[in-house]
């Protein structure tokens, strides 16, 4: 066994422990030279690299934030005691707002953020001022110290004189502080140098009886009788489906609603996965034309459009037997709705976002979007979502070309938040094939049972048959309107019918191989008694 305990690291949070599937995204991302990424109970988690250059690279470019929360790394060695030691001083982000234009450099952030803490370093957006309203600047702050809301700075004017100014701090993440041994990590209930209190004992008392003499008489009153009420049956769900989202949604950039194929594809990818409700983004359908197009739809379903806003992007679709949507708010490029489970009796919010891409264009002219990626980041941690685990296609968009300049791109996601994975831990979304559009459907999943997807299933055998190559040639000569590899599985599920009956022709392979196997055991136990004639009558039977 070789051991790797020289390019593994022990690390654990200050703070609320996050999902594993979260933290080895994170690693995976941040740190490309990571080979495994373990977790333990208590909240600690094994990261082993590939080499013992990266690991040391990784320590040396800490500290690490993952959204927004510290990450403590240590070596580990073997026999070493999982234990979290106390710190007195954590990495946080902090927001300057309200900073004045002279000291948007690195040595006027410096000297503002040394009021809270040691600088540490600026994120990419505040190096590059193109965000102006504040300033995020990561600084080691030191539990013992003040938490400051303000900071005043002199500014010094042209005639000599200086003038306030009050730059507001905001911090984005604190850890829990224990103030019984004053570390960070872990809130004053959870400290282990506090003694647990005894359970509480319960003791009996008996009330003493009243003494009666023979004068000592109690008159009794009888109560009125009074009708019971039958308690009314509730609607009560099993403890089984609370952590089961029982609803099949699914959102997809259709690049236009106009053309009937298109139209055929939304409703195909509704019959298929068995869809109550649905975002279609893009639809680039005019006013006179919603009716055609959702006649051509499902007409019996219930539609929003909001045609106030410029480009009539986004349509929102559902089956009122199983939801109700009730609409909370639109703009210009989101529907923000409520969506009421009938059988779970409960209420969910949805928002369907299409991403004009404005500032993208903006970056692939300068030749550097990392700031929008950086900004995205921001968007995600101020507002507490995260990814959804996503299954299938690990692209999401393709420029449909076929030369050198073909991209491929993961543009679209489902984000949801803690509350969300807390009732139903089991969620995540499949990225289908593009089928019609560029952009392929991404549908959410509540049960964990159906992610593993069923396989294509082929006997070898058919392929030995006479029908076998006149079947395939008959239905890939038909042309199927979409992306090649939507192409490639609408005639494949043209196929299973055929091979299914073309395998019940050969009978039940599996039957017959079982049976095949018992007259071999009976041949070779029986073989001295009964001779060769006998046994080879029975196997010619099994096999014709």
């Amino acid at each position: 066994m070789v051991h790797s305990g020289g390019r593994r690291r022990l690390g654990y949070f200050l703070g609320k422990r996050p999902y594993f599937h979260h933290v080895n995204e994170f690693a995976r991302s941040t740190w490309p030279m990571v080979r495994e990424v373990k977790a333990t109970a208590n909240g600690f988690f094994f990261f082993e690299f590939k080499t013992v250059a990266a690991m040391e690279e990784v320590i040396e470019g800490g500290p690490w934030l993952f959204h927004g929360q510290a990450i403590v790394l240590q070596k580990w060695e073997p026999g070493m005691v999982l234990r979290k030691l106390q710190h007195t001083q954590v990495p946080v982000w902090i927001k300057l707002r309200h900073l004045p234009v002279e000291l948007w450099t690195t040595e006027g952030l410096s000297i503002v953020a040394s009021g809270v803490g040691r600088p540490l370093y600026p994120d990419a957006i505040t190096r590059a001022c193109t965000r102006l309203d504040f300033a995020r600047v990561c600084v080691m702050l030191d539990i013992s110290a003040k938490l400051l809301k303000h900071i005043v700075i002199m500014i010094p004017k042209e005639d000599g004189s200086e003038m306030a100014c009050k730059v507001d701090v905001e911090y984005e993440w604190l850890p829990p502080k224990c103030t019984a041994c004053h570390s960070l990590g872990h809130p004053i209930k959870e400290c282990p140098t506090m003694k647990p209190k005894p359970p509480p004992v319960s003791v009996y008392v008996q009330k003493p009886r009243p003494q009666l003499t023979r004068e000592h008489t109690v008159e009794r009153r009888q109560k009125p009788v009074t009708q019971a009420r039958i308690p009314r049956p509730g609607r009560v769900l099993p403890a089984a489906l609370l952590h089961v989202l029982m609803i099949n949604a699914a959102v997809w950039n259709v690049r236009g609603l106009n053309r009937r194929d298109h139209q055929v594809s939304v409703s195909d990818l509704i019959t298929e996965h068995c869809l109550h409700f649905i975002g279609l983004l893009e639809t680039r359908v005019t006013v006179g034309n919603v009716a055609r197009v959702q006649r051509g739809l499902l007409p019996q379903w219930n539609y929003f459009v909001d045609y106030g806003g410029p480009g009539n992007r986004v349509w929102l679709a559902w089956d009122t037997d199983y939801v109700d949507v009730t609409v909370v708010e639109t703009g210009a490029q989101f529907i923000h709705c409520a969506v009421f489970i009938r059988s779970m009796h409960l209420s969910v919010l949805i928002t369907v976002v299409y991403g004009v891409n404005d500032c993208w264009a903006k970056g692939a002219m300068s030749g550097d979007i990392s700031g929008a990626a950086e900004e995205f980041r921001a968007c995600l941690h101020d507002t507490g979502l995260i990814h959804v685990p996503m299954n299938g296609e690990r692209f999401t968009w393709h420029n449909c070309s076929r030369d050198a300049r073909s991209l491929w791109k993961r543009l679209d996601r489902m984000l949801v938040n803690d509350s969300w994975l807390n009732r139903w831990p089991d969620t995540y979304y499949v990225s289908l094939s593009a089928r019609t559009s560029d952009h392929s459907p991404l549908v959410l999943r509540g049960d964990a049972e159906g992610r593993s997807v069923g396989m294509f299933r082929f006997d070898n055998y058919l392929a030995r048959s006479a029908e076998f190559i006149p079947s395939v040639h008959r239905i890939w000569r038909h042309r199927i309107v979409g992306s090649a590899m939507y192409a490639v599985t609408r005639k494949l599920k043209a196929l299973k019918p055929i091979f299914r009956e073309q395998r019940k022709k050969k009978g039940d392979l599996s039957t017959n191989v079982s049976l095949a196997k018992g007259f071999l055991d009976s041949a070779q136990a029986n073989w001295p008694r009964t001779g060769t004639a006998q046994l080879y009558y029975s196997w010619n039977s099994v096999v014709s």
